[in-house]
């Protein structure tokens, strides 16, 4: 049967869902009637192709077959691409044509060429589209503008949302409401409001505000993430959000906050609340009305403090003020580091002078170079390289190198002076020492005014003499150069002298130089070993008394008193003066090196100790008595004898008569 096809309409239902992808699917009408134009009622399969141009050498891009396909009247409709997937790169093209084989039949002739429907031709903009995606890739070759009231009339510009305007070429408007994007490569991300009063704009060259609103970036590069009323109108200056910064210096930034100035090349406010980076690469990183105002000035943080001088800086605190270049304050109240390099490390109303160090405390002073106060309360350190630890009330002032470790109202004020601590105690004279004691009022301070003088410590002493020592105790004076006093009232007055006084209530005098003088009232003694081997000098005696216990000796053996006797017979006794005393001086007793010769007694042949001329007298005394009883003996018989003689006397002349 010969027929022919009228095509009736050829449509892409294509009305998608909001979510739902396009259906590749094409409805296929036709209108099958015999040669002479008679309706067809039959069934019958077909063969539908597509084909990139209508002469018999075109290209075949599509085929699919319908067994079955019910005509009525001639009307017959069918779904393309239900079979065989129908892909959509085959219409990229600008021709494409239909044919159709009924049944067993060729391919009916010509061919139909595939057209668009009306409305389709709006397909070339996006006008009046109430919706939908792109799932792929999108490319807009000249300017966009999505939203409402948007202008975009810079060139390559995009607006995105409400009343945004994308003023400069290459600018860039992404949403929000009434922003404005005038510098050329600038972009305002979003944020604004419906009054064009709380608008985000940008002014500079490649300026950025990503949200927020009435911010502003107006230097060229200038960047602002967020927040409200910031503003960046440095050179590539950046806030990246809070309330009413600024960032006003090129490459500044302010972090946050509020009310922050980052107005210095390279500075930074991080946060917080009224500060003030005024100085070039000066840093501010929060708290509150914190300044740094000059070059390389830093403030941590804390409120009220400045930083106000080159590289100073302020860890926090309060109202601390670092005025000396390279100064450094960590932290306190109230603090000054005033001079160059100066440094408090906390604290309450302390002050550092030029190299000068407080650690902390409070109202402590270093107002010297190199000059160093540790803490404590009023403290002051006014001479060069001086240090005071702590304490109350301390002074160190004239004498560079000086030092007071702590204590009470003590001073230093010779070179190189030392008090250890203690209260009230004055370290005058250059290189002196006071360890410490003295007492709560000037009255029992320790004083040492010579040059290398030392108190150990106690109270009321005083070393006045170069080079002078008080061990300690009570009210003991060493005036001499070289002289020593310890105890209690004890006065070595000349060079040279050693003076202690036990606890009695009375003053011990030297009187002339270079002497040893001790009271001991309960007796003295001096060990020459370790256990009890000396000599001692009992309480209110005169004379001493050396150690002849039996259980200390050994080699105990009786000696030949005769031989001693005959030994000391012959021992050379002499007047003589010791050569450092005055010739008029003299003493009787023999040489050393006569006695080593004769006895071998003692330590060497240089000395003669005062036991063993002792030993030696008894032994001769003994062998005296010995001779002594021997003569005594001879005397009575002798006397005897003589008795007799005179009785025999007596009885001749009586027989004379």
């Amino acid at each position: 049967m010969r027929i022919r096809l009228l095509l009736l309409s050829l449509f892409c239902l294509c009305a998608a869902m909001s979510i739902a992808a396009v259906p590749p699917l094409l409805n296929y009408q036709g209108l099958l009637a015999s040669i002479t134009d008679v309706p067809a009622d039959t069934t019958l399969s077909m063969t539908f192709r597509l084909y990139d141009g209508s002469a018999p050498g075109a290209t075949l891009l599509w085929s699919e077959n319908h067994a079955t396909i019910t005509v009525i009247k001639g009307l017959f409709d069918v779904i393309l691409g239900a079979t065989t997937a129908l892909p959509d790169s085959i219409f990229n093209r600008s021709e494409l044509w239909m044919g159709v084989v009924p049944g067993s039949d060729s391919e009916l002739s010509p061919r139909t060429r595939l057209v668009s429907a009306g409305y389709a031709f709006r397909v070339g903009t996006v006008d009046g589209a109430s919706g939908g995606r792109v799932a792929g890739n999108l490319t807009v070759s000249g300017k966009a503008s999505i939203g409402i009231g948007n202008s975009n009339a810079g060139n390559y510009s995009l607006a995105v949302g409400e009343n945004n305007l994308a003023l400069g070429d290459h600018s860039v408007v992404l949403g929000g409401a009434n922003n404005r994007a005038r510098g050329d490569y600038s972009t305002v991300a979003g944020g604004g409001s419906l009054s064009l009063s709380d608008s985000n704009f940008t002014h500079g060259y490649g300026a950025t505000v990503g949200g927020g609103s009435r911010n502003g970036a107006i230097g060229d590069h200038a960047a602002i993430g967020g927040g409200t009323s910031n503003t960046a109108n440095g050179i590539s200056a950046t806030v990246s959000g809070g309330v009413s910064n600024t960032a006003s210096g090129g490459w500044s930034t302010t972090g946050g906050g509020e009310d922050n100035t980052a107005s210095g090349g390279y500075s930074v406010a991080g946060g917080g609340t009224l500060n003030n980076a005024g100085g070039s690469y000066a840093v501010v990183a929060g708290g509150y009305s914190n300044e740094a105002t000059v070059t390389s000035s830093t403030v941590s943080g804390g409120y009220d403090n400045q930083a106000a001088a080159d590289k100073a800086t302020i860890g926090g605190g309060g109202s601390n003020v670092a005025s000396g270049n390279q100064s450094t304050i960590g932290g306190g109240y109230s603090n000054q580091a005033t001079g160059q390099r100066a440094t408090i490390g906390g604290g309450y109303g302390n002050t550092a002078a030029s190299g000068a160090t407080v650690g902390g405390g409070e109202s402590n002073q270093a107002t010297s170079s190199g000059a160093t106060v540790a803490g404590g309360q009023s403290n002051t350190a006014s001479a060069s390289y001086t240090a005071i630890g702590g304490g109350q009330y301390n002074t160190v002032s004239d004498g560079s190198y000086a030092t007071v470790a702590g204590g009470f109202r003590n001073d230093a004020t010779g070179g190189r002076a030392t008090v250890g601590g203690g209260g009230w105690n004055h370290a005058r004279g250059n290189y002196s020492v006071v360890a410490g004691g003295g007492g709560s009022s000037a009255a029992d301070s320790n004083l040492a005014t010579g040059t290398w003088s030392v108190v150990s410590g106690g109270r009321r002493n005083m070393a006045s003499g170069d080079q002078s020592t008080v061990a300690g105790g009570d009210s003991n004076t060493a005036q001499g150069v070289y002289a020593f006093a310890a105890g209690r009232r004890a006065k070595a007055l000349h060079d040279g002298c050693f003076v202690w006084g036990d606890s009695y209530n009375a003053s011990i005098l030297s009187t002339d130089i270079n002497q040893f003088r001790v009271r001991a009232t309960g007796g003295a003694w001096f060990y020459t070993s370790s256990g009890t081997d000396g000599a001692r000098l009992p309480a209110n005696s005169s004379a001493w008394i050396s150690i002849s216990d039996s259980t200390k000796k050994r080699n105990i053996r009786l000696v030949d008193t005769e031989d001693i006797l005959k030994r000391v017979a012959t021992l050379p006794i002499k007047r003589w003066s010791y050569k450092v005393q005055d010739p008029s001086i003299e003493h009787i007793g023999p040489m050393a090196q006569d006695f080593w010769s004769l006895f071998h007694a003692g330590d060497d042949s240089l000395g003669i100790s005062t036991i063993d001329p002792a030993g030696i007298a008894l032994a001769a005394i003994q062998e005296l008595n010995k001779k002594v009883e021997r003569a005594d003996a001879l005397e009575a018989e002798v006397r005897e004898l003589r008795d007799m003689v005179l009785e025999l006397k007596r009885a001749s002349q009586a027989k004379g008569d």
